[in-house]
């Protein structure tokens, strides 16, 4: 379902969705990965770090722990991966305001990609779906900056990327953690297949 949500979006949405993947992962299932080839990251599903404090889940990045490899986005990286989904302009500053205007631009699809972690609407009653995230950035002392990309359901709404923050020990069942880590090198068995390939292309 997944899948076909993502293919989907990526039809109706630009070309730059193209560098925006979704994809498989060894330890935590299909389509757990949302791929950002122009910042070479991988985004975690924000649903597998729901419900979770910055301070238990930045204890998990280490060797044997639970997201060992992984570490916590910043925000900025968050908003470029907007950016690149399409959405401009999406790239949040420390010290700007707590939230940012709607924008013409539409986050439909990338809400789905990353997972859903809630659901609200405005004050005019506007029905929203929301990637929720904390990030690695502090804000102020124990408060953790969290990223919203809210995508609107009613047409002609502009979405939103939001600032909020929340404390080291805090936690929320709307809210996972946006964790990254670098794109996995191929493995040398891929590399071989590919070296074979070409191998084979030259000899004809």
């Amino acid at each position: 379902m997944k899948t076909m949500m993502t293919l989907a979006a990526a039809l109706a949405a630009s070309t730059a969705t193209a560098q925006i993947t979704s994809e498989d992962d060894a330890t935590f299932g299909v389509d757990s990965i949302t791929r950002d080839a122009g910042q070479q990251l991988d985004f975690l599903d924000l649903t597998l770090s729901t419900n979770r404090s910055f301070n238990d889940v930045s204890t998990q990045f280490g060797s044997g722990g639970e997201f060992e490899g992984w570490r916590h986005a910043t925000m900025i990286e968050v908003g470029t991966l907007a950016t690149n989904w399409g959405f401009s302009p999406a790239i949040p500053q420390v010290n700007a305001p707590m939230s940012f205007p709607g924008d013409p631009g539409t986050l439909d699809g990338l809400v789905a990609l990353l997972g859903q972690t809630a659901t609200g609407n405005n004050s005019s009653l506007q029905t929203y779906t929301a990637s929720i995230g904390v990030t690695g950035t502090d804000q102020v002392g124990v408060l953790q900056l969290t990223v919203q990309l809210r995508d609107f359901d009613d047409p002609g709404v502009g979405d939103l990327v939001g600032v909020s923050n929340i404390p080291d020990a805090g936690r929320s069942p709307a809210s996972g953690h946006y964790l990254v880590r670098a794109v996995p090198a191929p493995s040398s068995a891929v590399l071989l297949g590919v070296a074979g390939l070409a191998a084979t292309r030259r000899r004809r």
